[in-house]
């Protein structure tokens, strides 16, 4: 072996979506673009090109980079099973209190959109991960909270009321279900996913829906009745001002003489009249 040589593509197969190692210059557009390709089609995800020392210093004749489209062993995203599409919608038809929880998936597919509509024809209450946050609006009527241990009160409790669990483009972090054995065991779940290896993973669901998410919403959402759920709603409304109340109320109006975070970036927003962009962290 060379000097302090590492089998880097084995050590970084677990954590990437692909890896190559070039031993040949020749290689380095064609492998370039084709990691490129993969790291951004589906579900996106970390790659990583090792370039040996030896092609590192050899030259080679540049024909020029062209972009990859396809790769004949890779399927960026399943083929859509309509019989699920079809079993989904007939469970969300004969919900009494259907919810739906939505992640980064939305994001990362560009249906925020077509998410919208699928709420708003089925007039269902819909909370985030923390990767899914910027997918709905925060004002938007339906929009009830975040989910999970930083999340809200609301769609925490009431993840344990609804009688069918819609889930779309999240994976059921740890963050998100706190422990698997006491989460949404009274409701049927369906789970819309890009990666096959995410359904069944964390939570048995009843019906997966395999597919990108900006084709099987659409799909799903022209098979809906539209329906009224507005007293199901009101349950998370009316623990949302319990919690704005208990908890919230006295984080932005604190009686206590010491500063909380929530005055703070209440005190910055006032000041600039709502207009500033305000960065923060976990703190």
């Amino acid at each position: 072996d060379a000097f302090q040589e590492t089998d880097v593509i084995n050590i970084t197969a677990p954590v990437t979506k692909w890896n190559y190692q070039v031993t040949n210059p020749e290689e380095i557009p064609a492998v370039l673009a084709k990691a490129f390709y993969i790291a951004s089609s589906g579900r996106p995800g970390p790659v990583l090109v090792d370039i040996t020392k030896d092609a590192q210093l050899k030259t080679f004749e540049w024909q020029g980079y062209t972009k990859c489209a396809h790769i004949r062993s890779y399927r960026p995203k399943p083929h859509v099973r309509v019989e699920f599409i079809d079993a989904a919608a007939a469970l969300i038809n004969s919900a009494k209190k259907p919810f739906v929880i939505f992640g980064q998936g939305v994001i990362l597919g560009k249906a925020e959109a077509e998410f919208k509509a699928f709420i708003e024809k089925g007039g269902f209450p819909a909370a985030w991960t923390i990767m899914g946050m910027s997918a709905l609006p925060t004002d938007h009527p339906l929009g009830v909270g975040m989910l999970g241990m930083h999340g809200n009160y609301a769609p925490n409790v009431l993840t344990n009321e609804c009688d069918v669990l819609i889930a779309v483009g999240m994976r059921f972090d740890d963050r998100v279900t706190g422990r698997l054995d006491r989460y949404a065991k009274q409701a049927k779940i369906i789970h819309l996913d890009i990666d096959p290896a995410e359904i069944d993973k964390m939570v048995t669901t009843t019906v997966p829906v395999w597919g990108d998410c900006k084709e099987t919403l659409p799909l799903l959402t022209e098979r809906l009745q539209k329906q009224d759920h507005s007293d199901w709603l009101a349950k998370f409304h009316e623990l949302a001002l319990k919690e704005h109340e208990v908890v919230i109320e006295q984080e932005l109006f604190p009686e206590s003489g010491q500063l909380t975070m929530g005055e703070v970036i209440r005190t910055v927003n006032e000041i600039t009249n709502g207009e500033a962009i305000i960065v923060t962290d976990v703190g």
